[in-house]
């Protein structure tokens, strides 16, 4: 009779333990599209997040500060006035992060206000590629003091049969210090970085990629996907040879917004969920087969009675057995 009880519950309980297993596996896949999902999302709204800040600082705040300065001094007739000049130089620099502002006139003068790092003669060479420039002009990014990249921002201008610029210098590493922001324990490895035109790297939290003269992996890789879409979600392996995910968009001037994450921050999260819910469901699991296992054996406790009767009652009538069976 043990045998049958332990044949049926082995039976029962391997059955249980499939359709447990099966459970947790379409489990696991239904955590990890759930979980890639999650992750994708986040990185996408940090670059959403991201791209309005360093377009509204290179594309529309400074524009409108350049704008209104200039148009300043043209309705009140100060363009050769030093001290309104000045005036209007401090109003750039105070309050709005950058490290100086400076007003040139073509082969006339320059004025500047702050930490301004181009000489008249890098200025003039400037205002020459203005030319064919209508609205702001992003110069090349350079480093300087071997420390700072710093990002020359003009806007050209024509009065009286005169060239000009008004312009402001940011230091680029601004950027970084907006984007600490967005650290995020899902995402460790969280890397926000800005290319320019060229395809190179003008901001990173890594200075030792910034204008570093060659075109590393993400370089090349955002740059082959840009000629597909402005926008877009790429798989590419980074310089230290580990798969990465990047979410990209070209911002209005040419300039490329990159959010990059390690693919382990996506496995890590998926198998940190996953590993929670094999836990609880292997405690399940325990719980249930010995529950199982106890229900078995109490209902078919009644078959070794009827067992024990039976084998009784054929013992006696086949005389084998001289004592009447019990009534079962």
């Amino acid at each position: 009779m043990k045998s049958i009880t332990l044949k049926i519950s082995s039976f029962i309980i391997v059955t249980f333990v499939i359709i447990m297993g099966i459970t947790s596996y379409l489990g696991y896949l239904g955590i990890k599209t759930s979980t890639t999902e999650i992750y994708g999302s986040l990185q996408q709204s940090i670059l959403k997040s991201s791209y309005e800040i360093v377009n509204e600082k290179l594309n529309l705040e400074v524009m409108q500060q350049l704008s209104i300065a200039l148009q300043e001094m043209v309705d009140e007739n100060t363009l050769y006035d030093e001290e309104a000049q000045k005036g209007f130089l401090r109003f750039l620099v105070e309050g709005n992060g950058y490290e100086g502002a400076f007003f040139y006139i073509e082969n006339n003068k320059m004025l500047k206000m702050g930490e301004i790092n181009n000489s008249f003669e890098e200025i003039g060479e400037i205002l020459k590629k203005t030319k064919e420039t209508k609205g702001i002009y992003l110069a090349d990014v350079k480093k300087v003091n071997n420390k700072k990249y710093i990002l020359s921002i003009v806007l050209p201008f024509s009065q009286n049969g005169e060239k000009g610029v008004i312009g402001v210098d940011l230091n680029m590493g601004y950027f970084q210090e907006k984007f600490k922001s967005f650290a995020n324990p899902l995402l460790p490895h969280l890397s926000i970085f800005i290319l320019d035109e060229s395809g190179q790297i003008v901001s990173h939290k890594l200075p030792k990629f910034i204008l570093d003269g060659k075109m590393d992996e993400a370089e090349t890789y955002i740059a082959n996907a840009l000629k597909q879409s402005k926008e877009a979600s790429i798989d590419y392996i980074n310089a230290r040879g580990l798969p990465a995910k990047a979410n990209y968009k070209q911002l209005p001037f040419g300039w490329t917004l990159v959010v990059s994450v390690i693919t382990t921050d996506y496995t890590e999260g998926i198998n940190k969920s996953a590993i929670k819910d094999v836990i609880l469901g292997l405690i399940f699991l325990i719980i249930g087969v010995a529950v199982l296992y106890g229900i078995i054996k109490l209902y078919l406790k009644p078959l070794s009675s009827i067992q024990n009767g039976l084998s009784g009652f054929f013992s006696y009538l086949n005389h084998e057995s001289k004592n009447a069976p019990k009534p079962i």
